[in-house]
This record gives C-alpha cells, structure tokens and sequence, in this order.
C-alpha cells in the first residue's frame, strides 16, 4: 500500500498516470503499450510475410526490440539450421495439443525446426504392462533385448502421433524413424543395447526441411553390423545439433524448465558460473543433472551466439521469439570483470560497445564527467556487454547498460545485471520512456517513475520518500547519449587497437588521419586499392606514384574519385622527402621493391603486395586469417600481402592444418590444387595471358610446375607443421577478374561431409571475409565481392578423401582488400573499415562485403 505521507508526490504520480501511465509500484509484471514497430528496423521496404510474421509476435506479446531481433537473428539463417527441438515422450502423451501449436507457430514465421522426441514414459507403462523390468544406471536405461523390441515399437507408434499430430494441424511434417544416427554399443555388459552415436547423416533431416516439412526423429541408432540400438533423445539432441550448429537449442519438457531445491524453476543457468556448483548439490535431480551435462557438452562446439534452452511445450515459441522468462536459459557467457575506475579499461572500445547499443554517440566529455563518482564497472571479457555504475546523492546509479546485439538474446544481459544486483542491493536507473527494453526492466525494478520523456526505475530502496528524492537528482541528470540521423555510428566489426595519434578529420570526429602514399598506382590492383582507400573515414591518399601516368589527374584512371591529387613518380632516391606519409604501399613488379624499403624509415609503415618478403622472416606474412597473424599484424611495421592464388588455397587448407575448437589436424599427403583465374591476374603489361584474341574459347596453362604461390602455401603451411607443400597447377581463362581453385586433399578418414563442414564452419566462425558454402562456388559470384568462398565438399565413401571449391576476387581479397585488412590492423583501426559498408541510417551491412557499384 502506498503511504498516506506521500501524498504530493503521489498526487503528481497521478497527475503523470493519466497522459504517461507512469507509475508502477508491484510485485508481478506491469502491463504496457506495445509500440508499433518502426520501419527503421528494416533495410529496406518490408516484404509482407514479413509484416505477417510482426504481427504474430505482436499477438505473443513481443516488444518492438524483440521483433527487430526475431528479424536479425533468424531471418537471415540458413533455414535448415534454425534449430533443435527435443520433446520428451511425457509431452507427446499429456500435452500434444501445446506442443502442435507452438510448432505451428514457428512454421508459420518460416521456421522449421528438427524435432528430436523419446518415449521414457510410454515405455514405462508398456514394460509394466507386460511385467517386464526396467532399470536405469547414471540416467540411461538397461536395454535387453526384451525392451530394446518393446522400444523399437513404441518409438514409431510416438513418433507417428506427433507428426500426425502436426498434419492434422496443417503443418506439413515427415517422420524419420531410421538412417540418421550411426552407432556402437555403449558398453554392452554394463547398460546392453544403449548406442553411443558415431555419426549423424543429415541428408534426410536437410531434405525434409527443404521440401517444407518438419522433420521428426525418433532416438533409435544401428550399428555397423545391422543391430538397433537405444539412444538418450538428449544425447541424440545434442549430437544433431553439433552437425547442424542451429540458432537455437530447445529442450522440452513438463516441468517446463530445470529447477532449484525448492522446485521452482531456474530462469538461467550460466555454464561457466553455475555448472559446478548444481552438479554437486546431493539434491539435484539426476535427470536434470544428465540433461545439464550434455547440454554443457554441447554448448562448447556451438557458436556463442547461439541459445540454449528448456522450456515447457506451451510456451516454446514465446522462449524462442520474445525476451520472456519462459522456461531456462542456458548460457555460456563471457567472463564478467569488475573494476573500481577505467585506468585498466579500454575506453574507446567501450565508447563503441556504448554507442553501438544505443544507436547515438556518447557526448565527448562523458567519460571525464563520471570518472569521480564510478562506483564500479564491470565489462565481459570480449566487450560485448557493460554496466557501468556511479552514485547521485549517495544513492548507487546504473550509468550505463548496454549489450551488443548479437548477443541481447543469449543471456549476457541477463547474467551482468544478476552481477551487480549481488553487489549492490539497492540501485536506480532511467530510461527514455520510448526504449524497447523497459519492459525488461519492469521485470526487474520494484518501482518507476516516468515524466517529460524518460521513466526512472528502481529497485531495494525503503520507502517513497527516499523513491522521490532520487527521482528528481536522476531526471536532471544531463544526456549522455547524443541521437540523430547525421551522427555517424561506428561498424559493428571491431578488430581495434589504441592510436596514439590525436588528429582530427572535417567531420570533427577526433579520429586520427592517416596519410597513405601508394607506389605501382596504375594496376589494376592500385585502380581498386584506391577506391577503398578513398572510401576510407581515416585514410588519406597522399602520393599515388605512376611512371606512365605522371602529371596526370587521378581522375584520368578513377573518374569517381572527389580527389584533385596529381600522379607523382617517386623514386628511391625522393621517397625520403615524403616524411608525412605514415604507412607506404608498395603495388610494384616482383623484384622492383627492395629500393624503396631500403629508404623508408623503421618507424614508417609498409605493405609490400609483391612476392619480394613473403619468405623473409623479418617481415611479417599478412594473412589474417592465419593462426595468430592477426595480432603480429598489428604490431608489425612491414608486411608482405599474400598472393591471390596463394591466399585462396590456404583458405582452402587451413582448417584441415590448424588444431581448433578440440579438431585435431586431419591433412594428409600432398594436396593438388588446379587453378583457374581472370586475365586481370596477368597484370597490365601486355603478354599472351592478357590478350583476349589469345584467351576467346581458351584455357591457357602456365608455371606448371614450382609456381611462386605454389612455394609460397608449401612455405606458410611448413610453419605449421605440415612440410608435404603442395602441388598447384594454374591457369588462366577468358573472364577479366576472379579466380576459381578445386583443391583435392587426402585426409585421415575420421569425418565425414558434415562434420567436415562443421569443421569449416566453426573455423571461420568470427572471419567477416570467409564464407563456406555446401553448394559449389562459382566464378561470376565472386567478381566484386570481398570475400573467400569455399564449398563443394565432396567426400568419398571411406571418408579418405575431399575436394573443395574455392573462389576469390584476385583483385581484391587476393590483392587490395587484403592489403586495406593489413593497413587497418597496422593502424589500429577497425579490420573492416571501409569494406563492409555502413549504411545511410547507422546500420552496418554486416552480409554485405560487395564492391559492386
């Protein structure tokens, strides 16, 4: 009840309720306006399925914030790995009804998971029925031969009444009863007929999905020998979601969570926080402690984005699609640091993680302006989440809180705001009465309080008298946060280091401005490193050096360009005079750069796109996506860019060289390497491989054998480990850019395509320009285009052998895309600047890797 002593303050509360419904003081959720959804969170005009699908989240309750992330999250998934739904047999035979329904929902948005079922309590009731014993050791059944007959029965008859179930529905759904799950026998004397799975074919499961049918597997395995074997559906679930790597991971069940010794159902479970501590608890079920185990097993080979949850059948879609306490969210967060000030913290990669959140630019002095009254800030290990707290009138103020967008659904959030709360049991915060996420804080305050724009939340504080005084210190807290559409947002990929330089550019942004000067400008490389360098916020084209086109505009070879710089030729000998320049580019013949690297100044940058220092040790090899190059990139002052050729073969290999993710190296022999590319690889000097009268209805070999890119993979391989090299024959063809390699490999039969592409995919994971495919890729889709592609992924019947695809823009990833990733590493800048293009309204185009105009 609301004290009698409060009542001006209360008055004005009401005054407030009838135009802002401002004031909540509860216990249970407060009711608010959903707002329509802006069409600002669309790149463009919103197709009308898509209009369809905000609709239906708005009638599950969804938040405008939760429809942009249903829209960001799932709608650009490859639709056969959006997620794995295991149900328990218990919720086919008492709640069919909420489990048809919640599937049908997720159809409905397009999104068609893999249901994975078991039949624990139908079988119990059979054996019972024929007076057949049942056991369980460590959570697993004791299969005989008896039961194993029983199960093998029971699993089609559960599995047929869900998926017709979901016909009867209207939801198209396809039962998949055998051929998926290889396996052995677990240990024959301890649990008999139990499998342990040794592969999962998704063939069946991909087709299902691509014809539009759910699919539904029931957990029975086969051995190599022909016998059937009984699988943990759990464990099925989790060797399936390991192939598929889905978005999402659901476990259904009728307790419709997992929960703590009073039975009440945990909203979140951190892995790296709380795995130890539950599974030692002698009161911790031992069903919910196997189904925690395998979950945890699992969620080290899934993305960390990914979500992993359980949830009961009636409220699976509302998990999946809103930021509701549906069930238990299974997590895998980063480390969570406090600190007591920002001396050991970096400030701009906060600024941006800030910034980034809150779509609008941190006022300059903010930082300085809070310094005093820091209280604590605590920051995940890879900067994707903060709260920062300080203090208003004594009384703990959450500053800031802000999550990367990725990661708003997987927990993150959740788990920091659980971290101070421990630390601080009393705290206020505001947010402007407009933001998505105060339905969150709903949840989470005891009190509000919302006036001219912005609602005051509260939690721990004694009474309304103390709730009125801080409301009123924190309403007049100035804006930290500045928005608008001519505030330039900064690229959700960061690779960032610290600048020591304090200059400015027009724009008044008080990032430094590098000076590049470019030597060789007139290749076809220089042509596309200087539309990337001229794209550039922080670069600036200071020298372009060509002999054959001195005196001349830059217009003359760029029409588009907005520079008036004139072409130069700089020589060894008047290089020194450029003492302004900080990094130099080096686009020359092979041979020709040792007289200008001999010139240069230690201190001063270079990157060298000739083969001259690729196997020179004292340079560093500028392959990013190499081991740990990237750091020894940004440390380096001379790097040599790797070939086209040369780049997309180690692409091709590395995840087969390089240990990752608990994979060993699997490359055996010597890989052959057959190459294709565009006549523009042959540069501008005229020469038979540039002579399309030569190239019309033509493939033309060269450099058979011992070609330099050839010597330059065999070398970079070696320092890995693998001293085979390699066998590469190149070719050139009649297109003008793009190059196409088929890379046959022998490796050591212990995987199959999908654990193969799974490989792949988990390698390249965080590489903005690495894309692996299951289709074959071809040439005329990677002209322009930034990235790698690999694919294909033919496999032989005893797994020996595979044979990949790769394509790449010889211009560009192989030549000058590369060198813009090396230059911004060297410089401290964002890996991607000027790359990935930013759009007109903030968002950064992070699918979008094109140079196409």
């Amino acid at each position: 009840m609301l004290s009698l002593r409060c009542s001006r303050f209360i008055g004005r509360v009401l005054r407030n309720r009838v135009s802002n419904n401002a004031f909540t003081s509860r216990t249970s959720n407060a009711s608010l306006r959903l707002l329509e959804p802006s069409v600002a969170f669309f790149a463009s005009e919103p197709k009308p399925e898509v209009m369809k699908n905000v609709r239906l989240l708005k009638n599950l309750g969804a938040t405008p914030q939760e429809v942009q992330s249903y829209l960001n999250m799932y709608l650009s998934v490859d639709n056969r790995r959006f997620g794995v739904i295991k149900v328990g047999g218990g919720v086919i035979q008492d709640n069919l009804d909420d489990l048809v329904n919640s599937i049908s929902t997720l159809t409905k948005f397009g999104l068609i998971p893999v249901i994975v079922h078991g039949a624990g309590p139908q079988m119990n009731q059979t054996l019972k029925k024929l007076g057949i014993p049942s056991s369980y050791d460590e959570g697993l059944r004791i299969t005989t031969p008896e039961i194993l007959k029983v199960a093998r029965k029971i699993f089609v008859e559960a599995n047929f009444e869900l998926v017709n179930a979901l016909e009867k529905r209207g939801c198209r759904a396809r039962p998949i009863q055998t051929g998926v799950f290889e396996a052995k026998p677990l240990n024959m004397e301890r649990w008999g007929y139990v499998g342990d799975i040794t592969a999962v074919n998704v063939e069946s499961i991909f087709n299902a999905i691509e014809s539009g049918c759910v699919p539904v597997l029931t957990c029975m395995g086969q051995s190599d020998d022909g016998h059937f074997l009984n699988i943990n559906a759990d464990i099925a679930a989790r060797d399936i979601a390991k192939v598929i790597q889905p978005r999402t991971v659901v476990f259904v069940s009728q307790k419709g969570g997992l929960a703590d010794e009073d039975g009440k159902i945990m909203q979140s479970i951190d892995i790296n926080y709380d795995y130890d501590n539950l599974m030692s608890k002698p009161w911790y079920a031992p069903g919910d402690a196997l189904k925690l185990k395998e979950i945890k097993d699992l969620m080290s080979v899934l993305p960390q984005t990914s979500t992993v949850s359980v949830t009961s059948a009636a409220l699976m879609a509302k998990e999946l699609l809103t930021h509701s306490l549906s069930g238990t969210l299974i997590t895998n967060t980063e480390r969570i640091t406090r600190y007591d000030n920002f001396d050991s913290i970096d400030k701009e990669r906060l600024g941006r993680l800030i910034e980034q959140a809150f779509q609008g630019k941190l006022r300059d002095d903010f930082f300085e302006s809070i310094e005093g009254s820091v209280k604590a800030v605590y920051i995940s290990e890879m900067y994707h989440c903060t709260a920062i707290i300080t203090e208003v009138d004594g009384v703990p103020y959450l500053s800031k809180f802000a999550v990367a967008e990725d990661y708003q659904m997987a927990g993150l959030g959740r788990r920091i705001f659980d971290t101070f709360k421990k630390d601080f049991p009393a705290l206020v915060w505001r947010a402007r009465t407009s933001n998505e996420i105060n339905r969150w804080y709903f949840q989470r305050s005891q009190g509000s309080y919302s006036n001219d724009g912005w609602t005051v939340f509260w939690y721990g504080l004694k009474d309304f008298n103390a709730a009125q005084n801080i409301v009123e210190k924190v309403r007049e807290l100035p804006k930290d946060i500045i928005k608008g559409e001519d505030v330039e947002l900064p690229s959700r990929l960061m690779v960032e280091v610290k600048s020591n330089s304090h200059q400015s550019n027009q724009d008044g942004d008080h990032h430094p401005i590098f000076k590049i000067g470019l030597i060789g400008a007139r290749g076809h490389t220089g042509l596309e490193l200087i539309k990337l360098i001229e794209n550039h916020p922080y670069l600036e084209l200071s020298v372009a050096s060509s002999r054959a086109m001195v005196g001349q505009p830059l217009s003359v070879l760029y029409p588009e360009t907005t520079s008036d710089l004139i072409f130069s030729d700089v020589d060894a000998k008047s290089l020194p005079d450029y003492n302004d320049i900080n990094l130099w580019v080096l686009a020359m013949p092979n041979g020709a750069a040792k007289q200008f690297v001999d010139v240069i100044p230690d201190d001063v940058k270079i990157v060298d796109l000739s083969a001259d220092y690729r196997f020179d040790d004292t340079w560093q090899y500028g392959l990013p996506e190499k081991g740990d190059n990237r750091q020894k990139i940004r440390n380096a002052t001379r790097v040599a860019n790797p070939g086209c050729y040369a780049t997309g073969q180690q692409i091709s290999l590395l995840p087969l060289v390089e240990a990752h993710n608990n994979l060993k190296p699997i490359l055996k022999g010597v890989p052959h390497i057959f190459g294709v590319s565009g006549y523009s690889g042959a540069g501008t000097t005229p020469s038979r491989k540039n002579d399309l009268s030569c190239l019309k209805d033509n493939l033309m070999g060269y450099s058979l054998q011992g070609h330099i890119h050839e010597r330059e993979v065999s070398h970079q391989l070696a320092t890995l480990g693998f001293a085979n090299g390699v066998r590469f024959m190149p070719h050139v063809a009649q297109w003008f850019r793009g190059i196409h390699l088929t890379v046959a490999v022998d490796v050591d039969g212990s995987e199959g395509r999908e654990e193969l592409l799974y490989r792949y995919r988990s390698f390249y994971e965080n590489e903005p320009l690495v894309r692996v495919t299951e289709e074959i890729p071809e040439v005329r889709d990677i002209a322009n285009e930034h990235h790698v592609e690999v694919g294909a992924f033919s496999v032989n019947k005893d797994r020996t052998r595979l044979v990949l695809n790769t394509t790449i823009d010889n211009l560009l990833k192989g030549a000058a895309t590369q060198c813009m990733q090396n230059i911004n590493l060297m410089l401290g800048l964002n890996e991607t600047e000027s790359i990935i293009e930013t759009k007109s309204d903030g968002d950064v185009a992070g699918s979008s890797v094109s140079a196409k105009e």
